[in-house]
This record gives C-alpha cells, sequence and structure tokens, in this order.
C-alpha cells in the first residue's frame, strides 16, 4: 500500500463524491477545496498537454501545498524539472517552501529513457508518459 494510501483516497473520494453537489464558486464539474477549485481529468495526457489543457481552463497542473492535497502517485501534479536538480512548481510557488512526498529513492533522475525523468507524480517521470492529471485553479469570484 503506498505512503499516505488514507489521505489519496480520502482526497480522491471528496472529488468523487462532491463534484456534482457542492462546486460552490467553481466551473461545472469542478470542486472547491480551501480557496481553490479542482477538476479531476477522465483522461490520461503527457505532462506538457495535461498543463496546456489545465491552463486552458484558467488553472494549472495541482500544487501539493498540503496533505489534503497529496493525491495518488499516478496522477500528475505541477512539478517539473526545468534545469536538472531545480524543481519549481507551475504557479511559482517556491518549492523549498512547501513539502515534499517524493517516493522513497526519489527523484532519482533515472535515464533509461530518452527525455530523462523531469515531470512530477512524486516520483520523477517520462514526460512524454500519460497519466491523468488534476488542475487547480481559483474560485470563479477571484
Amino acid at each position: 500500500m503506498p505512503k499516505n494510501f488514507t489521505l489519496q483516497l480520502f482526497f480522491i473520494l471528496i472529488l468523487s463524491v462532491f463534484k456534482c453537489v457542492c462546486t460552490g464558486p467553481c466551473q461545472e464539474d469542478w470542486v472547491f477545496y480551501k480557496d481553490s477549485c479542482y477538476f479531476q481529468s477522465s483522461v490520461k495526457k503527457n505532462w506538457q498537454i495535461a498543463e496546456k489543457n489545465c491552463v486552458e481552463k484558467g488553472s494549472h497542473l495541482v500544487v501539493v501545498n498540503d496533505l489534503a492535497e497529496l493525491l495518488s502517485e499516478s496522477y500528475w501534479i505541477g512539478l517539473v524539472e526545468k534545469e536538472e536538480g531545480q524543481w519549481t512548481w507551475v504557479d511559482g510557488t517556491d518549492y523549498s517552501t512547501t513539502e515534499h512526498h517524493w517516493d522513497e529513492g526519489q527523484p532519482d533522475d533515472w535515464d533509461v529513457r530518452v527525455n530523462g525523468e523531469d515531470c512530477g507524480l512524486w516520483n520523477d517521470a517520462d514526460c512524454m508518459l500519460s497519466y491523468p492529471y488534476f488542475c487547480e485553479g481559483k474560485p470563479k469570484s477571484h
């Protein structure tokens, strides 16, 4: 069982159960939680396309600011390594000020793939692989 499995299931459950009933100040099919809106993709995309899809929705890939936002490791998050060893969040949040929840031994920058591993799942992964993703954005009233 992956670390923080209970929290991961809790967050996904919140998104699933309240998706249609408690969107609050969010767009349809989005969930409001702690001053942000979240969208769970139903399709798998590579990291760049996932981030592009989020941006087109007026958001970005999720930035994990607390444990409640910690998602299953099989979802893209808004973490990218633009320069070797320099991880950054897509919204500009200072990486050094956030909790890190890397899987054991990660990031390892395993370079068997041509592209290396520069995108975040709490396991640095090849950005060209396809995974589902979560977008995070501001409520409609902001």
